[in-house]
């Protein structure tokens, strides 16, 4: 064979071989193709193009592209011996040496009428081969001593699925594996050698009934009646019938613990005991008899024998039971020992014209002695029907029992009403029962009542049972004309037919500390309940009650609050929901001028799709104090969910959801000291949460913006115009289009805490807001800053706030002085542009020149800020920005540096790990001391013609004014400082201000000696 040009690819089970540059050519038909690891032989059968062959049978080795193969030199013969020796021959050459192959081998077949052969043969005579008979699946083991001669050792039968073992060969017979193997078979071997399956009869047969029968007895096992004997009952199985014990007792039982236990006779023996109870008597008497003779006891002639039970005997220790005799009477045996009579036993009477059928309990309480203790009985109760002393039907039988009843009514059997009552009279005392119904089912039942037919009266509910409007209603039978005419709806006054306008009486429902719309005729969406619910709000607002709504949707109008303190509650929300009809184009419920309302436990639907130019939840407006908003949701309007707007006081909003609003979804404009708490604004279009119009004082805590701002661009929080807010604890989270809290315009405005992220402009800004603060803020990855100080924020105090991953600086302070951060973190801005973690800046371009002067960095960190400017530092310093002081701040791994400052614009630097300030030293003439005890009195210089001069006494009684104390570098100037500047010189506080005509005034506070300190310059 010989490799040919480029390579091939094959498939498994399939006869199509692909090549890459290859050449077939027609002199290729019939040769055999190899790949070069042998994995396959296989003979072409056609080629189809010069990248093309077909194989004769399917490609069985390894799929594979890019193989090297071969074409045989000569074409395959399909004769089995010229086949064989072939193969044999190529596995000879190939294979020669190789004791294990790890590929599998196929041998192909021309067509069914060949017969495919392995012959193996050794160096000796003899020979083994394994053949395929030609036209089946046959196949066979064959040996050989010569070659010539061949016998088959072993056979395989396809379609009998016999595996023989034939004559002639290395022995003779067959293993029979043909049918299906059944459980339990033996097998024999058969006249002809055959291994067969048998069957236990089949074995049985063959070797013979009375082989098969045997005659062994119970005594021929030695050990039978032994093993038998030791065997314990509870592993026997259980018996299917009554087993019976012969007439004997059944001994050692355990005290039974289970319904089904056998138990014992002591066990029953203390139960008895226990009870007190005694056998019963057959006549009692409540009278003194003679103790002896036969006699006659409540009309019971007892005979000897009888027990008696004696109650009556003048000496009240010969009470008890007797039994009868012909001479004198005895005590009974189970009633004559101290030990047999105790508090409470119990005696049944059988017979008596009194006393049968009567059961009697010992009275008297323990110890009791036998003739010496007076007993007394009282009666028990016994199955007896009762006495009934009048009537038709006398007797102890008395009248039966009644039906049990599932209403609340009691009926009479076979009694007709005459006047609709019953009178019973018992010892000149009546009691009467009136037969009239006292509930009616409706309140149109309830109307048609005869006036003062009743006291009270139950009504089931409005329209229907159970339908909210039940409740119960007493008869008022004065004039109510003036209440009838305002409760239009009958819900608390409810007059009877004779008389609808109430003048000489109604039924009036009994007080409740909440007033259910139901009960004036309200029900659930899509009914529109406006005038029901406007009736429950005004009886409920004169009558100081709070109005309750249920649980389900309830469409109504506005409801307007008439009265302070008006309270509207729910069953919880969403469980009940408010639902603004359609084209009202109102709040849901409106307020003006009205103090102390409540609202809680509803969710308030704007239902905006069908009012087109207006719809709120709740809308209080004026003077309108200490409103409490608590577990309200709102949504789905078009102005805001909740709305305060006036001069209020104290409001209260707690635990509100606000969302999907076309304006704020809580805006509060006006009203001052309020509480925003736990509050939830989610995809309003407008902000989530807005204060305005000088709504003061108010605390924003725990609050959560998601999303909103989405049409117009509004902080998730905003808060404008509004002074002394705090803001804490709260998240504002991807506000698109804008900051996620916002200070416009306040001053004294604190944020606390909070969390804002991936907001579309700066997490946290103050602009225009001087005196604030911000503390312990996290602030990262908003699309522009962390925190903005923004137009006129001076004096701003920051601690410990946390700025990372923004899209420019982590802090920037915009045209804003005196501004402090202390223990700063920022880290990592700049993504998408800005000059550094911390930037002071002023516009340039034209606009508002108010400077970022006199800036303080104390601790904390700017580090790796690694933004897309080429200039990012730590800190970036803007031309015409001076006075920045420095202190312990960790200024290292910015892309640019450290710090990006002009001369002489951070004047003072200590401690900054990756800069350093180099600052000119003055040495003083005069020591540096506190004038008075209030370490208050001033020491002036004057730079402007580079002298250093005293203008006011710095030490009392050595150092004047005009005296010279140092002097200043050529061409330089005191910086411009604005105190306090704080100089940490041997422990010295110096404060510097800039006096309008460029003196510098130093103010020491402690009484300690100072003759240096250090001091930077800029150019005059």
């Amino acid at each position: 064979m010989a490799y040919r040009e480029g390579t091939i690819a094959v498939t498994n089970g399939s006869t199509t071989v692909t090549g890459t540059g290859t050449n077939f050519s027609a002199q290729d038909l019939g040769k055999p193709l190899s790949t070069d690891d042998w994995s396959q032989l296989g003979e072409i059968a056609a080629v189809v193009s010069t990248t093309e062959i077909t194989l004769r049978e399917v490609w069985g080795g390894p799929t594979g592209s890019g193989k090297n193969y071969q074409i045989g030199t000569s074409s395959f013969i399909y004769k089995p011996h010229n086949m064989l020796v072939s193969l044999l021959g190529w596995f000879t050459q190939v294979f020669d040496g190789i004791t294990a192959l790890a590929t599998v081998m196929k041998i192909g077949r021309a067509s069914t009428s060949d017969e495919a052969v392995i012959e193996l043969q050794t160096n000796g005579a003899g020979r083994a081969r394994l053949r395929l008979k030609s036209g089946s699946d046959d196949a066979a083991i064959e040996v050989s001593a010569d070659g010539v001669t061949w016998y088959e050792s072993i056979t395989f039968d396809r379609s009998s699925g016999e595996v023989a073992f034939p004559s002639g060969g290395a022995g003779s017979g067959s293993v029979n594996t043909s049918g299906s193997p059944v459980a339990g078979n033996y097998a024999r071997f058969s006249a002809a050698a055959v291994i067969e399956p048998r069957t236990v009869a089949e074995v049985l047969a063959d070797i013979g009934a009375a082989a098969a029968a045997h005659g062994h007895v119970a005594a021929d096992i030695s050990d039978f009646d032994t093993q038998v004997r030791t065997s314990r009952l509870d592993q026997f199985a259980a018996p299917t019938a009554a087993v019976t014990m012969n007439s004997r007792n059944i001994t050692t039982l355990a005290e039974p613990s289970a319904d089904g236990d056998a138990t014992t006779k002591r066990y029953v023996d203390n139960l008895i005991a226990g009870l007190a109870r005694k056998h019963p008597c057959r006549a009692a008497s409540a009278a003194n008899i003679t103790l002896s003779g036969e006699q006659t006891i409540d009309g019971v002639s007892v005979v000897t024998g009888d027990r008696v039970l004696l109650m009556g005997q003048t000496a009240g220790a010969e009470n008890g039971i007797y039994v009868c005799s012909a001479s004198a009477w005895t005590r009974a045996t189970d009633f004559d020992a101290d030990s047999e009579v105790v508090g409470g036993t119990t005696i049944p009477v059988s017979e008596g014209t009194v006393n049968g059928d009567t059961g009697w309990r010992v009275a008297t309480d323990d110890p009791i002695i036998i003739g010496t203790t007076s007993l007394a009985f009282s009666p028990v109760a016994t199955g007896s029907g009762g006495e009934i002393n009048t009537g038709s039907n006398r007797g102890s039988a008395g009248v039966g029992p009644f039906d049990a009843k599932s209403g609340v009514d009691l009926q009479f059997r076979n009694i007709a009403p005459g006047s609709n009552k019953i009178t019973v009279a018992l010892n000149g005392k009546d009691i009467e029962i009136d037969l009239v119904p006292n509930y009616v089912a409706t309140l149109a039942a309830l109307k048609a009542l005869a006036a003062g037919v009743h006291d009270v009266v139950t009504l089931q509910g409005r329209t229907a049972a159970g339908d909210g409007g039940e409740g119960t209603f007493d008869w008022i039978g004065s004039d109510l004309s003036a209440e009838v005419a305002a409760d239009t709806e009958s819900g608390v006054y409810a007059p009877p037919n004779s008389d609808p306008t109430g003048a000489s009486g109604a039924w009036v429902r009994q007080a409740v500390a909440v007033i259910d719309i139901r009960c004036f005729g309200a029900a659930p969406a899509p009914a529109d309940s406006t005038t029901a619910c406007a009736a429950a709000h005004t009886f409920a607002e004169a009558n100081g009650l709070a109005v309750f709504y249920p649980a389900g949707t309830w469409l109504h109008g506005q409801i307007t609050i008439g009265t302070s303190g008006a309270k509207v509650v729910g069953a919880g929300k969403p469980i009940t929901t408010h639902k603004l009809a359609d084209a009202t184009n109102t709040p849901i419920f409106y307020a003006t001028g009205k103090n102390d309302l409540t609202f809680s436990g509803f969710t308030l639907d704007g239902n905006k799709a069908n009012n087109a130019t207006a719809s709120q939840g709740i809308r209080i407006e004026g003077a309108s104090d200490r409103v409490q908003i608590v577990d309200v949701d709102a949504e789905n309007c078009r102005n805001s969910g909740v709305s305060l707007s006036g001069t209020g006081q104290n409001a209260r909003i707690v635990r509100v959801r606000a969302a999907t609003c076309v304006q704020p979804g809580i805006s509060i404009s006006g009203f001052t000291d309020g509480l925003l708490d736990q509050a939830e604004t989610f995809d309003n279009d407008d902000a989530g949460i807005q204060l305005a119009g000088s709504s003061h004082k108010w605390r924003i805590s725990n609050c959560a913006s998601e999303g909103n701002g989405n049409v117009t661009a509004a902080a998730g929080i905003l808060i404008s115009g509004s002074d002394q807010v705090t803001v804490t604890n709260c998240q504002a989270k991807d506000n698109a289009a804008s900051h996620g809290i916002q200070f416009n315009g306040c001053a004294d405005a604190q944020a606390i805490g909070n969390v804002c992220t991936g907001n579309g402009l700066s997490g946290l800004d103050f602009y225009n807001s001087p005196g604030g603060a911000s503390v312990g803020n996290y602030c990262y990855n908003n699309a522009v800053r962390g925190i903005e100080i923004d137009s006129g924020s001076s004096d701003h105090r920051s601690v410990a706030d946390r700025c990372e991953g923004n899209g420019a600086e982590g802090i920037s302070v915009f045209r804003s002085g005196y501004v402090h951060l202390l223990e700063p973190y920022c880290l990592n801005n700049n993504q998408a542009g800005g000059d550094g973690g911390i930037r002071f800046w002023t516009d340039t371009g034209g606009g508002d020149t108010t400077d970022s002067d006199n800036g303080r960095v104390i601790g904390g960190r700017c580090t790796d800020s690694q933004g897309t400017k080429t200039q990012t530092y730590g800190i970036a310093i803007q031309t015409g920005t001076a006075g920045i002081a420095l202190r312990d701040v960790d200024l290292e791994g910015n892309l640019t540096g450290a710090v990006s400052t002009p001369d002489g614009a951070v004047t003072f630097a200590e401690g900054c790990a990756g800069y350093q300030v180099d600052p000119t030293v003055l040495t003083l003439s005069a020591s540096w001391v506190a004038y008075d005890a209030n370490w208050n009195v001033p020491a002036y210089f004057k730079g402007s013609d580079n002298v250093v001069r005293v203008l006011g006494a710095m030490k009392s009684g050595t150092t004047t004014a005009g005296t010279v104390v140092a002097t200043l570098p050529a061409g330089y100037r005191p910086a411009k400082v604005a105190g306090p500047f704080i100089s940490f010189g041997l422990g010295v506080y110096v404060a510097f201000y800039v006096l309008p005509n460029g003196d510098i005034v130093a103010q020491t506070t402690l009484d300690a000696s100072v003759t240096t300190i250090d001091f930077s310059f800029k150019a005059a």
